[in-house]
């Protein structure tokens, strides 16, 4: 079956009540282009990955329900480098460390007050006697 991606991006956007104009906008692209697009049997992938992010649509979707192909398995990343996740864990565990060096500091000033209250009421009472 051959793909009239313009025709099927068109149709979409007309189905779902928008515009060209919309759509040009929310992809940073002159409403002429647009028009242009839908008279394309094909398009560029990076067009095309801004136009499906735009509308919310999987437009590749329809290209990938014509393979008979097994699915790709994920990349891991390289042994030297990090995932996302372990980013972002990395960075909590600093933070949590930041925070458990902040309260030390907030109990040792607090220890510092009362030792100085306790002082002053030693003082006091050691003038009353």
């Amino acid at each position: 079956m051959k793909i009239h991606i313009g025709e099927l991006i068109k149709n979409y956007v007309y189905d779902n009540n928008l515009t060209s104009g919309m759509l040009a906008k929310d992809i940073n692209f002159h409403p002429g282009s647009i028009s242009r697009i839908y008279g394309y049997a094909s398009i560029q992938t990076e067009q095309l990955l801004l136009i499906s992010t735009a509308l919310q649509y999987d437009f590749f979707a329809i290209y990938s329900a014509q393979l008979n192909l097994k699915k790709p398995e994920p990349i891991p990343p390289p042994a030297n480098q990090k995932s996302e996740c372990e980013i972002q864990l990395e960075q909590k565990i600093h933070e949590i460390e930041a925070l458990k060096k902040e309260i030390e500091t907030l109990k040792m000033e607090d220890i510092k007050k009362e030792n100085a209250y306790l002082k002053q009421i030693n003082d006091l009472l050691k003038k009353k006697q």
